[in-house]
């Protein structure tokens, strides 16, 4: 920030260098969107991109993108801004980049909060803005050599999400993660959060509905079993955590963590769980 006023002699220094010298007196941000095939309102005189250039121009296209829009974000207006990450969005295919334009484009958005005179409006347009994006950007990605198996990954997402939720008062959260919850219901690590969250705002009750749900849902998750062991301990439910001991082992006969919570657990309370340990050992 110190160093701001270089950044536009390095921006015009960066596009020409893919001209030919006659094209030296052109608009370095023209020029750009003569390269990214973005129609321009002024007519201009047509750069000479340097031939020599046009397959590595072509390879570093995304990149092209993402440094157009943070330009357009820095010197344009809002509907400049926001023309810009729609036509990135819906031209760029590489998932890194297109991640990140989407989180570039949600802190924008959420910048022109601030000082906003339709807060309630334009923070549903924002809200909006946030689903769409944890909707069109995959979590399904194929397993290398095989078509047919799949895994999940929803790492963007939850960064996306606990960006959100940090937009959001704290009396909002919890509703907001149930939400988000019931759209992504295969997310471990938003199901946890969400736990988190009813556990800081007291909701002892719901915890111990949501966690026994989650042990269903996700069985073999040994946060969840263990979150929901903790509740019922919390409620003084011993023969609910003994109960709940037993269906865990079933799920996770092999999980070292969970026996030794077995083992440290006062053994009065469940004696056919020890008797299943020495039986296993």
């Amino acid at each position: 920030q110190e160093k701001s006023h270089t950044i536009a002699p390095l921006f015009q220094e960066f596009v020409m260098s893919f001209c030919e010298s006659t094209a030296s007196e052109q608009h370095p941000v023209n020029v750009l969107r003569y390269i990214l095939n973005i129609p321009t309102r002024n007519t201009f005189q047509t750069p000479c991109i340097n031939p020599d250039l046009r397959d590595q121009l072509n390879d570093q296209m995304p990149y092209l993108w993402l440094i157009h829009c943070l330009w357009q974000w820095v010197h344009a207006n809002v509907g400049e801004a926001v023309d810009a990450f729609e036509r990135a969005l819906g031209t760029v295919m590489q998932q890194d980049v297109v991640q990140q334009l989407w989180l570039d484009y949600l802190l924008f958005t959420n910048s022109k909060l601030i000082g906003s005179k339709c807060k309630s409006r334009d923070f549903k347009m924002f809200t909006d803005l946030v689903h769409r994006c944890l909707v069109t950007v995959p979590t399904r990605f194929t397993v290398p050599f095989s078509s047919a198996d799949y895994w999940t990954n929803f790492q963007f997402h939850n960064k996306v999400i606990f960006f959100y939720l940090g937009c959001l008062p704290h009396s909002q959260q919890s509703s907001a993660l149930e939400r988000l919850r019931y759209i992504m219901p295969t997310n471990t690590e938003l199901a946890l959060r969400l736990l988190q969250q009813e556990w800081c705002d007291g909701n002892i009750e719901h915890l111990k509905l949501q966690a026994r749900m989650l042990t269903s849902s996700v069985p073999h998750c040994l946060p969840v079993w263990r979150i929901a062991v903790a509740v019922e301990r919390e409620l003084n439910g011993r023969v609910e955590v003994r109960h709940l001991y037993s269906q865990a082992l079933q799920k996770l006969p092999l999980c070292a963590t969970l026996w030794k919570d077995v083992i440290f657990f006062p053994t009065n309370t469940y004696p056919e769980l020890i008797s299943s340990i020495y039986r296993m050992l």
